[in-house]
Parts: structure tokens; C-alpha cells; sequence
């Protein structure tokens, strides 16, 4: 998936991660931040989690639907 939609926006993978991770600190919300740091704690690699979030986060077609039931809109 990260190579797919890193070629469509014209990026390499790397490039699509590290504004993966700009685009979570950015714009994530609290409950976000939440999980991630959930995700970290229970896990014996926490910066892999981490990234994998965040990707994840990337990823997310816009204006889809969070945990809390209701759209965000960026």
C-alpha cells in the first residue's frame, strides 16, 4: 500500500513515511495520540509501532471515520 501511494503522489516509500509521520503530528487527535502510545507500550519494538500508525494514519482515506464514531475532516 505505501508503495502504491507513494508512487501516485510521485514520492519514494521513505518520502511517503516521513510525511506520514509529519501529517500524525500535525493532525492527529488526542485519541489518536492516545493509541499510539497504547500501541507502544505493549509492544517490544515501539518504533516500528509507532511508524505502522502512523502510516496507517496516512493512509486513511480522508474523511473517514474514526474510533469515536464521527469524520474528521482535515
Amino acid at each position: 500500500q505505501v508503495e502504491s501511494a507513494a508512487a501516485c503522489q510521485g514520492m519514494t516509500p521513505g518520502e511517503y513515511a516521513a510525511n506520514a509521520v509529519a501529517l500524525f503530528s500535525n493532525t492527529a487527535s488526542d485519541e489518536d495520540w492516545v493509541s499510539i502510545i497504547g500501541v507502544m507500550g505493549r509492544t517490544q519494538d515501539p518504533g516500528s509501532a509507532c511508524l505502522k500508525r502512523m502510516v496507517e494514519f496516512a493512509l486513511k482515506p480522508k474523511g473517514a471515520s474514526h474510533g469515536c464514531g464521527h469524520h474528521h475532516h482535515a
